[in-house]
């Protein structure tokens, strides 16, 4: 995607297409998922709409989305989405920043939810220690195994993280 809007004609001759992602699915490559999203009419969708500082990328800016993110409600209608769609599964949830991520695991622990957050300035010997404790792999002692079912992350699981725990 060029934020110009151009197309890419200039600096290739050739563009490779994957196969779709309901391919790569009915070939065990990829977990099924099902996704949930809130209505357009939504309280929280209609505050985020209303966000007007952008980034070069186009995205709102973090700053001024953790104004509408990082509240003791949104985090409520957050943890409340949980409950309702996976209580007892794992879960992965995108914070905004470093303190949205803190909000998030405190408010979490609060209803009982073993959680940890992990994010970019996580020491990479502790950030596997947290996935490894997530996962619940055979090869840890039995008091770490499963020990954590939600990862509040920041930046950091956006593609190519194989959990089938998930």
């Amino acid at each position: 995607y060029r934020l110009s809007g151009e197309g890419f004609t200039d600096l290739f001759d050739v563009l490779l297409q994957a196969e779709s992602i309901e391919s790569f699915i009915e070939k065990g490559w990829l977990s099924d998922f099902e996704y949930v999203s809130v209505t357009p009419e939504n309280w929280m969708l209609e505050k985020i709409h209303g966000l007007k500082k952008k980034g070069v990328d186009g995205d709102y800016q973090t700053k001024e989305m953790a104004t509408v993110m990082d509240t003791p409600e949104s985090i409520a209608h957050l943890y409340q989405s949980y409950e309702e769609f996976v209580r007892g599964k794992k879960g992965i949830v995108y914070a905004i920043n470093r303190e949205h991520a803190k909000h998030i695991a405190d408010y979490y622990r609060s209803k009982g939810v073993r959680c940890a957050v992990i994010d970019a300035k996580t020491p990479a010997g502790e950030r596997a220690q947290i996935v490894e404790n997530y996962k619940g792999s055979p090869g840890l002692e039995t008091a770490y195994r499963g020990q954590i079912d939600v990862i509040v992350n920041v930046d950091i699981f956006s593609e190519g993280f194989d959990c089938p725990e998930v």
